[in-house]
């Protein structure tokens, strides 16, 4: 009896600790799946506009909304979806977590907004933080910067964390980056124009590698427990950040926007 306790116990562990990964699906679909990706599950059909980026905070799920021109949110203890969470947020494509805020970037305003959505800051908005975000798809975040993609510029520009100091060309890519993830104090950028990869460089900008990852199509990127999990053209995939081992299984209809939780 105690044997098959502890049997029963461990397996509980094991299945608790097993990562959910969220992402989303032919563009209008928020769908999750196993750590593996296995049995991908639907989470919120229909979203009111064209999906693009998304991430979790644990308790939600936030999406760049952008042919709403808003900031969705998804509710995971009960798949309740509100698409206009935030309206009026421009043409957002890329969204990320930082400390208390929420930071998008508004593809066609060229700026970069945030929203308080936690202690004292929550429901507080600056849409324009960053001014001439040029071609702004995605973005990354530190304590002290704000990191863009410059999606048609071949490049990544980079802002002191008040917007102020600002530079459109701090790193120079051999490809457009569309997705940028932050992982072990380095800057990771995703291809997702045809030419396909990961590129790596560090923070300060210093020791870039373009094609740190060959011949891959990643429209988003995500960090978790040392693997970067990406979503492109229809598939799900993970690199050991260690070892660079790669696996990736083909999802039907997998698009824009990854998260782990």
């Amino acid at each position: 009896m105690l044997l098959a306790a502890l049997t029963l116990a461990a397996c509980a562990a094991a299945t608790k600790a097993e990562a959910e990964v969220i992402f989303g699906q032919n563009w209008s679909n928020i769908y999750t799946a196993t750590n593996s990706f296995e049995d991908p599950q639907p989470l919120a059909n229909g979203v009111d506009g064209n999906l693009g980026d998304l991430v979790s905070d644990g308790r939600y799920v936030y999406f760049a909304n952008n042919m709403g021109n808003s900031i969705g949110r998804l509710r995971l203890s009960d798949a309740q979806v509100d698409p206009q969470w935030l309206p009026n947020a421009g043409e957002p494509w890329g969204v990320t977590i930082h400390g208390n805020y929420l930071y998008w970037g508004d593809f066609a305003g060229e700026t970069i907004g945030r929203i308080g959505i936690k202690g004292k800051q929550k429901g507080k908005v600056k849409r324009r933080l960053v001014k001439k975000a040029t071609n702004v798809y995605d973005i990354a975040v530190t304590d002290k910067y704000i990191f863009w993609a410059n999606a048609f510029g071949k490049g990544i520009g980079r802002t002191t964390i008040d917007g102020k100091k600002r530079k459109a060309k701090f790193v120079k890519t051999a490809h457009n980056p569309c997705t940028l993830e932050i992982a072990k104090k380095k800057l990771y950028w995703g291809v997702c124009d045809g030419t396909g990869g990961i590129g790596r460089v560090n923070l300060n900008g210093k020791k870039k590698k373009n094609n740190w990852v060959k011949n891959l199509t990643v429209s988003s990127l995500t960090f978790h427990k040392n693997h970067l999990y990406w979503v492109g053209s229809q598939y799900l995939g993970k690199i050991n950040l260690k070892n660079r081992s790669l696996t990736s299984t083909f999802v039907d209809g997998a698009s824009w926007g990854i998260a782990v939780r």
